[in-house]
């Protein structure tokens, strides 16, 4: 397999994302869903054990290891937003270690692959090729991609507007209630705005605007075909 081109920068940020293979649903049922935000909460940590050991520990116990690993630097990446999707996913990380995009993305995509074929009987590769970054280059740019994917099940057509801070398959609510941030570091975002609330306006406000924008996008799609 060819080597990426790509260089990521220690600290730096980058919207990840990637579809199935031939935009077949891969997310189909809730328990899908919860196994991948749980492989993404494990693929960003350095522990030294594998996913079907931690996958038996109670919600206590894995929050413990993550105290553990916090207070030792044990991240490779550090995920600052999500989403999970029918047929796709997007991901809005932070690079700590050399190549911990790469490693994380890696693992996360082999290891839901395997999962998925194995459950469902599949063969053959479960996501479209290599996984697309883009590097976010100002912090405008990071408090949009925030934003932009925690209102991609509404976009998309999936909820009514009033569900979307509901959605349990981002990360939003994790932004938002009290106790959030198992998964991810919303504090980097948060942080730029005097409360949660505030924050929950700037998503929502721009909430239509958005979801019209993925209509003209799908439109246009069609229009080619």
């Amino acid at each position: 397999m060819p080597i990426r081109r790509e260089i990521f920068n220690n600290e730096e940020y980058y919207h990840t994302y990637n579809r199935s293979f031939n935009k077949k649903i891969i997310f189909s049922r809730e328990r899908d869903k919860i196994r991948f935000i749980q492989l993404i909460k494990f693929c960003q940590l350095k522990v030294g054990c594998k996913y079907s050991y931690w996958s038996r520990q109670t919600s206590k116990r894995q929050l413990e290891i993550i105290e553990s690993v916090k207070e030792n630097s044990g991240f490779i990446v550090k995920v600052i937003a999500y989403c999970v999707m029918p047929n796709h996913f997007h991901l809005l990380l932070q690079q700590l270690t050399d190549n911990g995009i790469i490693q994380m993305m890696t693992k996360l995509t082999n290891a839901y692959a395997h999962f998925f074929n194995l459950k469902y009987r599949g063969i053959g590769p479960v996501f479209e090729g290599r996984f697309k970054t883009v590097a976010v280059n100002s912090n405008e740019q990071l408090l949009h991609l925030s934003r932009y994917i925690h209102l991609n099940p509404y976009s998309a057509g999936m909820i009514a507007k009033k569900e979307i801070v509901n959605y349990l398959f981002s990360s939003l609510g994790e932004f938002i209630n009290e106790g959030g941030g198992e998964v991810v570091f919303p504090e980097i975002i948060l942080n730029q705005f005097k409360n949660k609330q505030k924050y929950l306006d700037f998503v929502l406000d721009n909430a239509d605007y958005q979801r019209e924008l993925q209509i003209i996008k799908q439109q246009l799609i069609d229009i080619e075909r």
